[in-house]
């Protein structure tokens, strides 16, 4: 095992969004992407599945949904991992398994942190410290939300630092002091690909730093 893996798996990082209630949006038709689980699994089928996934609040916006906020356009909900993609929690599913949201969501990001035991993020060193992250499997701008990942982050990139979550699955972050044209090709890269790419949720850069993710 790689030493940053190690160091991705084995390090505890502060968690600012593990105290966060769920909010509830504007009841809304269901939108056609959004699915909910179709049968109603035992908890023990489902656990080892289940993932953090972020995505534009306008898909969101339906009142059975389990969501946590993150930022204006984009809420963190749970889901659980398929080979055809996720489904979403919904409250009851959460209120059977007998699981707070807080609980909930601590079981999440723990499933995404196992869930990413393969990842291979691209780095790329001073005077512009940038790292990229596009696996393909649908996870890579959530996996900001894993604590491990950001002191990860922190330490090739020094905090704080800035990060991008474009689409779903492209995540960048790059170093506070890499020079004035590199600022400005990774704010064009970022709002290129949210706008080309699917999955769009955000051009806005997000700063991190010690206490969290902040828009």
């Amino acid at each position: 095992m790689s030493r940053w893996l190690q160091r991705l798996l084995g390090l505890a990082g502060e968690h600012p969004f593990e105290a966060a209630e769920p909010f509830q949006l504007p009841a809304l038709p269901a939108p056609p992407n959004v699915h909910a689980l179709e049968k109603e699994p035992e908890w023990e089928q489902v656990e080892a599945r289940l993932r953090l996934q972020l995505v534009p609040f306008t898909v969101a916006r339906h009142d059975a949904l389990v969501v946590y906020p993150l930022h204006q356009t984009v809420v963190i909900a749970v889901v659980v991992d398929a080979p055809e993609g996720f489904a979403f929690i919904r409250h009851q599913d959460a209120a059977r398994w007998g699981l707070a949201p807080d609980q909930l969501y601590a079981k999440a990001v723990e499933g995404l942190r196992l869930g990413s035991a393969d990842i291979k993020p691209q780095f790329t060193g001073r005077p512009n410290r940038c790292i990229a992250l596009q696996t393909g499997d649908g996870y890579d701008a959530a996996r900001l939300l894993i604590p491990d990942f950001r002191t990860f982050l922190g330490a090739r990139l020094s905090k704080p630092f800035f990060a991008a979550i474009p689409n779903r699955g492209f995540l960048m972050a790059w170093s506070e002091d890499c020079e004035p044209a590199f600022h400005a090709y990774a704010h064009e890269k970022v709002m290129r690909s949210c706008a080309e790419r699917p999955f769009p949720l955000t051009p806005d850069l997000f700063r991190v730093d010690e206490k969290g993710v902040r828009g």
